[in-house]
């Protein structure tokens, strides 16, 4: 007995390879978010040691510096944006890479006002403000998490909903006029 509806039955033709089965949508990738995220926590942490090395310097002096201000409060600003958006980023919350994203401009940006500062031999309320290796690396890490984030591999995966597993899904409502169903 032959039943022509299954592929492969004797006396038919194979079925035709140019409808293949709808493929499942595939989950988007982490790597670009993940990597934006370890990042954004180094810039954080660099940011949060800038705080404290400013603030050491305000306490070693017995006189204020008012050009310590302003770069104490720009480490404060950008440590808090970028190390609270890496951790909303890797719970894929849209505030965290938005965060992140703007955390990372603001370094860039400060970090060419700094350099600016630097070639001009300008004085910041006394101080002299010069661009080190390390902070250009730290910058070139700024640059580096603006770009991943901004790429749409990272909004795609912090757009993507994982649905938890493990919990059946409840029955749908009998229809109406119908007894609800029980044991």
């Amino acid at each position: 007995m032959s039943y022509p509806q299954y592929p492969g039955a004797p006396g038919y033709p194979p079925p035709q390879a140019g409808y293949p089965y709808p493929a499942m949508p595939r989950k988007p990738s982490g790597g670009t978010a993940i990597t934006a995220g370890v990042l954004a926590v180094i810039v954080g942490l660099w940011h949060l040691v800038g705080l404290v090395r400013t603030v050491v310097h305000l306490v070693g002096h017995r006189f204020f510096l008012p050009g310590l201000i302003i770069p104490t409060v720009l480490s404060l600003v950008l440590a808090v944006l970028v190390l609270l958006g890496a951790l909303l980023l890797f719970l894929r919350k849209p505030a965290g890479r938005f965060l992140v994203i703007t955390g990372a401009a603001l370094g860039i940006l400060y970090g060419l006002v700094i350099l600016v500062l630097d070639l001009t031999d300008a004085r910041l309320g006394g101080l002299r403000f010069g661009m080190t290796l390390e902070s250009l690396l730290a910058h070139l890490f700024e640059v580096a998490v603006l770009v991943l984030a901004c790429l749409p591999p990272t909004g795609r995966w912090v757009r993507h909903r994982v649905l938890p597993t493990g919990y059946p899904t409840p029955y749908p409502a009998p229809p109406p006029g119908y007894p609800p169903q029980g044991w």
